[in-house]
């Protein structure tokens, strides 16, 4: 009987799985998220875009994907960046995973994917603190409401900046693109003398972009950058010839350590329209200066030597030489540009006076006009 008894608690022990085993009994998980750790901000303008990568694992290193809910975004004020924020000291808003879009502008999936989320900025938010930084963190939450921290924190400045110039108007010169613009009319806050107030322009050569999609274009080229006082005036002489360039303006603000110190940070505004600018090369070298003529010949050859001072144009492709007799039109004596400012006419005849004029030519084959006449005789032969 006793047998019997130990038997059925035995088998009653099997049946349950339980007796014997190892171990204290695990607590089930929570499903949060990881905190984000790669919280990014960037501002233009009001507008303030924030980016990080969603969370692919909770705090049980189980897969995210199907427990991410909201998304909290978090705003504090600081008086420098880099002050983490170590809890929410205000909400500004919520965004579902369905809202939060990459940079792609596309729906990303759920977990481990690029996030961006953009916002403006209110108006009177950076009038009451243009000397502070605006700090942004987020909490990733589970379906549940619940989260496992706050992220790592990012700024950006607070500055005011300036509206872009809507009238820039650009003119094509011989030796460069003129750029004009308006600057703005509304006063320049103070900012206690710590705001400095800015204008950079910049250039893209429309004839270099990747025709590809998805291809990245090619960098703007800083052409200048100027105090946002006075009418904005600038020229650009690094250019090229026969391209295409869209120029644009772009308000700069510096936060100053202090009035006239180092700058501490910066805030771009928004850019004006693109202006298109085609450099079509319509002007043509100076005319030569200095020409002289010298008769040279012998008794068995005539010759005239004619010599003028060097063109100091970058584009200058060579000269033509002109010459007439008394009474009669200019006729080009040079089957091919004169590389150098030196030509030996040979086909003169004894007893006859020519007169010579020389132009200069560029690249593209713009001519200046006749430099100044000058003339020589051949002599006639003696018996």
């Amino acid at each position: 009987m006793k047998s019997s008894i130990t038997y059925l608690l035995l088998a009653a022990c099997a049946l349950l799985a339980g007796c014997g085993s190892e171990g204290a009994p695990q607590a089930p998980s929570l499903d949060l998220p990881q905190p984000v750790q790669d919280l990014r901000a960037s501002r233009k303008g009001t507008k303030v875009t924030l980016d990080w990568t969603q969370p692919s694992q909770t705090t049980d290193r189980e897969a995210a994907g199907r427990h991410l809910g909201e998304t909290v975004i978090c705003q504090g004020i600081s008086d420098a960046p880099g002050q983490a924020l170590s809890s929410c000291p205000q909400e500004i808003n919520r965004v579902s995973p369905k809202m939060v879009t990459s940079s792609s502008g596309k729906s990303p999936n759920p977990a481990s994917a690029p996030a961006e989320v953009s916002f403006n900025l209110p108006g009177e938010l950076l009038k009451s603190h243009p000397l502070n930084f605006a700090e942004y963190a987020v909490m990733v939450n589970n379906h549940s409401g619940r989260n496992a921290g706050i992220s790592n924190s990012a700024a950006v400045p607070l500055a005011p900046t300036l509206p872009p110039p809507s009238d820039l108007k650009a003119e094509v010169r011989a030796d460069g693109v003129y750029l004009s613009a308006s600057p703005a009319s509304e006063p320049l806050p103070d900012g206690e003398g710590r705001l400095q107030f800015l204008y950079r322009i910049d250039r893209v050569d429309t004839d270099s972009q990747p025709a590809k999609p998805g291809t990245q274009p090619a960098a703007p080229v800083k052409v200048a950058e100027m105090p946002a006082s006075g009418r904005l005036e600038a020229a650009d002489r690094a250019f090229e010839w026969e391209k295409n360039y869209v120029y644009s303006v772009t308000p700069e603000t510096r936060i100053l350590s202090a009035p006239g110190g180092a700058p501490l940070s910066e805030v771009e505004g928004e850019t004006s329209a693109g202006l298109q600018v085609r450099t079509h090369d319509i002007f043509p070298p100076a005319p030569p200066v200095g020409l002289q003529a010298v008769y040279s010949g012998n008794p068995q050859q005539n010759f005239i030597d004619l010599t003028w001072a060097p063109n100091t144009e970058a584009d200058l492709a060579g000269y033509n030489v002109y010459r007439r007799e008394e009474g009669r039109p200019y006729a080009r004596v040079n089957s091919d540009l004169a590389k150098t400012p030196v030509f030996r006419d040979s086909d003169v005849q004894p007893g006859k006076q020519y007169f010579y004029s020389v132009t200069a030519v560029d690249a593209r084959g713009n001519e200046s006009g006749k430099s100044e006449e000058t003339h020589e005789s051949v002599p006639q032969p003696q018996p």
